[in-house]
């Protein structure tokens, strides 16, 4: 663009110089020949004419050259318009890329998050099994404890014969296993029981004593001779017994024991766990 100036300036100053030619020579053929008046002022007046265009034309360059300058400083403008956006783009890109990095790794964590919970949602499921479970074990587990006080009538024996004792007195009978009338225990499931007894002597010089039976078989023996007052026997037993076995107490022949309302004698049972 500066080139194609620089040619319209040459053109310029050269059709100037050809002007001022043209017109000297007019001068000099009008001093000789002023029979040609009429021709010198006609060339007179296109040298003039000649001058305007040039000036025209010279004013038209010098505008093109204002506006060619504008233009370039449009285009300076618009350069930096355009670097400054480019600078934006790019600093847009790295935080699209950071947001990106950043919504990657949310997102991971989001799935481990679910991950862990739904391992949770997996144990809670367990344990609340486990705990239904329970529930249903201790549910269909049967209950089973009684205890019973042997009588309010105070002395009981000496017998001739070994007799079957009735605890009278109940205190608890959970399942109703224990039989009051007959003082006999019936274990209603197969499993691991657990028995104790307590008795007191009437008067001194007595036996006191007691038998446990389990079914039609003694399984232990207790007993003391008194020789000053009333004295106390205790003792307990853990049993593995099938369902329908039967336990119970008898008083040796020729011996006694006490009871009143302080419940001095006592048979207890209950279930340790089922098998």
């Amino acid at each position: 663009m500066r080139g194609a100036v620089a040619l319209l300036v040459l053109l310029f100053c050269l059709s100037g110089t050809w002007a001022q030619g043209e017109s000297r020579r007019v001068r000099e053929n009008g001093t000789t020949q002023q029979g040609h008046s009429e021709l010198g002022e006609s060339s007179d007046n296109g040298g003039s004419h000649i001058c305007a265009e040039l000036k025209a034309l010279r004013d038209k360059v010098h505008s093109m050259g204002t506006i060619l300058v504008e233009q370039r400083v449009e285009l300076r403008y618009m350069g930096n318009r355009l670097t400054a956006s480019e600078s934006q783009v790019e600093e847009l890109k790295r935080d699209n890329a950071a947001l990106e990095t950043r919504l990657s790794v949310s997102e991971r964590l989001g799935e481990e998050l679910e991950r862990e919970n739904a391992a949770q949602v997996e144990e809670l499921s367990a344990l609340r099994s486990q705990v239904e479970e329970l529930k249903r074990e201790n549910t269909d587990r049967p209950k089973v404890a009684f205890s019973a006080g042997l009588t309010n009538s105070g002395k009981v024996g000496p017998f001739n014969t070994e007799t079957q004792l009735i605890y009278t007195k109940v205190f608890t009978n959970i399942g109703n296993t224990y039989n009051p009338n007959t003082g006999i225990f019936t274990a209603p499931v197969r499993g691991v029981y657990y028995f104790r007894f307590s008795m007191v002597s009437y008067e001194n010089e007595l036996l006191g004593g007691l038998n446990m039976y389990r079914n039609g078989q003694r399984i232990l023996h207790n007993g003391q001779y008194y020789n000053a007052g009333n004295e106390y026997v205790c003792n307990g037993v853990t049993l593995h017994l099938q369902k329908g076995d039967t336990v119970h107490m008898r008083l040796p022949k020729g011996w006694a024991v006490y009871d009143d309302d302080s419940n001095h004698s006592t048979f207890s049972g209950f279930l340790l766990f089922p098998m």
